[in-house]
């Protein structure tokens, strides 16, 4: 992520979180030289006292932070919750929680999508394990198309859940 675009008042994304820039801090280290730090706090989920978190510049490129995905890319992933499964799909719910462990939306919809597919065909087997990355991927995925579409979480989980009831039926 380049140091240089990161401006008050933007948005990111970090652990699966929309997180609003608050402020930006410049000042001398003890050595002379100029110190930034990035000061964020949720951008929905108050936290207690609604607080807020930093980061020294020099090591945000370690932290995984990104900023939002397009609206573009957004809708292109809804759309894709709504194409047909593979025949030989096979759930692996190991690989799936590293997949919602990245910062990374494209590999959230993929287990979203995966795990959906699983408890359609499943049904009453669906594993609490897999309810609970079920809902994580929700969680992470709602956080950040409510940001992107500077939408509440309520019309994000709205959009997503109408995304899925058109996934297609799987056969089992």
């Amino acid at each position: 992520m380049n140091d240089d675009s990161l401006k008050v008042g933007s948005n990111i994304i970090r652990f699966g979180k929309a997180w609003k820039i608050s402020r930006i801090v410049n000042k001398k280290s003890s050595e002379g030289s100029e110190e930034k730090t990035l000061f964020y706090q949720a951008l929905f989920q108050k936290n207690d006292n609604n607080a807020i978190f930093s980061i020294p510049f020099e090591n945000i490129d370690k932290t995984h932070i990104r900023y939002p995905i397009s609206k573009e890319k957004a809708k292109e992933l809804l759309e894709s919750l709504k194409q047909s499964p593979d025949e030989n799909f096979n759930f692996d719910l190991l690989k799936s929680k590293e997949k919602l462990a990245l910062n990374d939306f494209d590999a959230w919809i993929e287990v979203l999508k995966q795990l959906w597919w699983t408890k359609n065909r499943q049904g009453k087997d669906f594993t609490s394990s897999k309810n609970e990355a079920f809902q994580l991927a929700k969680t992470k995925i709602c956080e950040e198309i409510a940001c992107v579409f500077q939408s509440s979480l309520t019309e994000a989980k709205a959009l997503l859940q109408q995304s899925l009831i058109k996934t297609p039926a799987i056969e089992a």
